[in-house]
C-alpha cells in the first residue's frame, strides 16, 4: 500500500520504507510517532521540517517528552525556523 510508504532525509540521502518497519520496536520512541492514533493523511501533507516557522518549531519541541518545559519558549523568542533547527544537527 503507498500510503504505507514514508520517505526520510536521514543525513541528507532520501530513503524511503514502510510504517511498519519503523514501528518494528513496539514500546521506541519512533514507533510512537508512526502509530495509526497519530498517523493520519493530512499529516502526510505537513510541511517539510526545512519550512517550519518559528512557530512550527515550537509546537514540535513542545510535544517531546522529557524536553524542559522552557527549550520551546528559548527557540521562539530567538526565531528558529525548521531550516535552523536541522542546522543544528550537524
Amino acid at each position: 500500500d503507498t500510503k504505507d510508504a514514508v520517505t526520510l532525509n536521514v543525513s541528507g540521502s532520501m530513503m524511503t520504507t514502510k510504517r511498519s518497519t519503523l514501528q518494528s520496536a513496539k514500546h521506541s520512541f519512533l514507533a510512537q510517532q508512526f502509530d495509526d492514533s497519530k498517523w493520519t493523511e493530512k499529516g502526510c501533507n505537513a510541511p517539510h521540517a526545512k519550512e517550519w516557522t518559528p512557530d512550527d518549531v515550537t509546537s514540535w519541541v513542545n510535544k517531546i517528552g522529557g524536553i524542559p518545559g522552557d527549550v520551546g519558549s528559548i527557540l521562539k523568542e530567538n526565531e528558529i525556523t525548521g531550516r535552523e533547527l536541522l542546522a543544528l544537527n550537524m
